[in-house]
C-alpha cells in the first residue's frame, strides 16, 4: 500500500526530530498538540511507516543499544539507537535538563521542550541513560551509596570529635611581686630558694591532632585555620546534610515514607562504626 503525501511529509519530519506531536502537525496543518500526539503515536505503529522510518534511518543508525519490544516497531526486529538519541543521553546525563540536552543534540529549538519529555519515554533511551551514568559511577567512584554517607558523616558529626574542653590547672595569671632582702637572712640565701608557682583552675580546649581523628569524621571539617585568638575549626552545616538525607529518605513529604526512621537509623549505625 503506497503512502499517502502527508504520511510521507510526517516520516520526514519524525526522522530529523524524533518528535511524533510536531511531525504529524506538519503533515496535517492546524492540528492541535492533543490530537496530533494521538495520532502521531498511532501512525508510528503502521507497519509501512515504522519500515520506511526504518529505511530513511539506517544511514546514521548506531548499534548501540537494542530493544526488542520498542512501541513503533512491529516487525518484531531489534530497535537501534540513531547517532541524535544516542547524542541527546549523552547531553542529558551531563545536566539532566531534557531540554538543553535536546537543544544541543541539533533536534527543533521550538520543540526541544516536548522532544525531550517524548525521548525520556522511550525504554531503550532509558536504557541507554542507565548505561551511560553506571559507566560514570564505576569510572569516578561517585555513586548514590557514597554520596549519602558522605553526607552522613556531615549529618552526625560532633564538636567534640575535634575538641575537648576541660577544666585544668594552668598557671595563675597574676603572681604575687617578690621583695628582694627585705625581713630576711640575706647571709642565709633564702631569696634563692625558689617559690612554688601559683596555678587556678581555668576551662582550657583542647584540640585534636588530625591524625588521630578517624577518617570518616574528618570529612566533616569544612576548615581549620589559625588566627589572632588561637586555632578555629569549622564544621560543614550539619542542617544541610540532614536535609539531603531527609529528602533522599521522602522524610519531608506530606506523607512520611514508611521504612524511612528504620533506613535513617541503619545509616547513622554505620557512620558510627567508623565506615568508610
Amino acid at each position: 500500500m503506497a503512502l499517502e503525501q502527508k504520511q510521507k511529509i510526517f516520516i520526514k519530519h519524525y526522522v530529523k526530530t524524533g518528535d511524533h506531536i510536531g511531525a504529524y502537525q506538519k503533515a496535517v496543518p492546524g492540528t492541535n498538540r492533543k490530537v496530533a500526539a494521538s495520532c502521531g503515536k498511532r501512525w508510528l505503529k503502521k507497519p509501512d511507516i515504522a519500515a520506511e522510518i526504518a529505511r530513511l534511518s539506517s544511514d546514521s543508525v548506531v548499534p548501540l543499544v537494542e530493544i526488542a519490544n520498542f512501541s513503533t516497531n512491529t516487525t518484531g526486529a531489534p530497535r537501534k539507537m540513531d547517532a541524535k538519541e544516542k547524542r541527546f543521553c549523552e547531553e542529558y546525563v551531563i545536566d539532566l535538563n531534557a531540554t538543553q540536552a535536546a537543544i544541543r543534540s541539533k533536534y527543533s529549538k521550538a520543540n526541544a521542550r516536548n522532544i525531550g519529555s517524548e525521548l525520556l519515554t522511550r525504554p531503550y533511551i532509558q536504557d541507554y541513560i542507565h548505561e551511560l551514568n553506571d559507566a560514570r559511577s564505576r569510572r569516578t567512584e561517585v555513586t548514590a551509596d557514597n554520596v549519602l554517607k558522605e553526607l552522613a558523616c556531615i549529618a552526625f558529626a560532633k564538636v567534640t570529635d575535634f575538641v575537648r574542653v576541660e577544666k585544668q590547672e594552668v598557671p595563675a595569671r597574676y603572681q604575687p611581686a617578690r621583695v628582694s632582702g627585705f625581713g630576711k637572712d640575706e647571709d642565709k640565701g633564702e631569696d634563692d630558694i625558689p617559690e612554688e608557682e601559683e596555678t587556678e583552675l581555668q576551662t582550657v580546649v583542647t584540640i585534636f591532632e588530625t591524625d588521630n581523628v578517624p577518617e570518616h569524621q574528618l570529612r566533616a571539617l569544612a576548615s581549620i585555620k589559625q588566627g589572632r585568638s588561637g586555632i578555629e575549626v569549622k564544621l560543614h552545616s550539619k542542617e544541610k546534610a540532614l536535609e539531603l538525607i531527609g529528602r533522599h529518605l521522602g522524610m519531608w513529604n506530606d506523607k512520611l515514607q514508611l521504612g524511612a526512621d528504620e533506613e535513617l537509623k541503619n545509616l547513622y549505625k554505620t557512620v558510627m562504626d567508623g565506615s568508610k
